[in-house]
């Protein structure tokens, strides 16, 4: 299944969503790296939406990704290095209105979610160690 995005209710979005023509495909236009990243990171969220009553929902749940090392996407910094991307407030409330349709998951699945992945990761790391 595709992952598909609604922009159109977010303030502004002609302004605020595209940071110009794409190089690559005349006519079409690139999406702004942060909001590339919100799109993508409601599947690892569960969080198909973002409004002003999510925001420290998307906060916690992005925090708690950073915490076991993974982003919800990359940008480049000032330098030129790519990084992992936790977005902040204003990054958020920049793009309220965005909908995808990522499949939306309770507080409780999110954190299973998250304990599997540590769980997966440890036992990886566990048979390595043993080989």
């Amino acid at each position: 299944m595709s992952l598909d995005y609604d922009l159109k209710n977010i303030k502004n979005f002609e302004d605020v969503c595209f940071s110009g023509p794409d190089p690559e495909e005349e006519g079409c236009v690139l999406l702004e790296s942060d909001l590339h990243c919100l799109i993508f990171g409601t599947m690892s969220t569960g969080l198909n939406e973002i409004t002003e009553k999510n925001i420290p929902t998307w906060i916690e749940r992005c925090a708690a990704l950073d915490r076991i090392d993974y982003a919800i996407g990359s940008v480049i910094n000032e330098r030129g290095q790519r990084i992992g991307y936790v977005p902040e407030r204003k990054d958020l409330e920049k793009y309220i209105g965005l909908k995808t349709n990522a499949s939306p998951l309770t507080t409780a699945k999110f954190y299973k979610s998250i304990a599997e992945s540590v769980q997966t990761v440890a036992r990886r790391r566990a048979k390595d160690e043993t080989e």
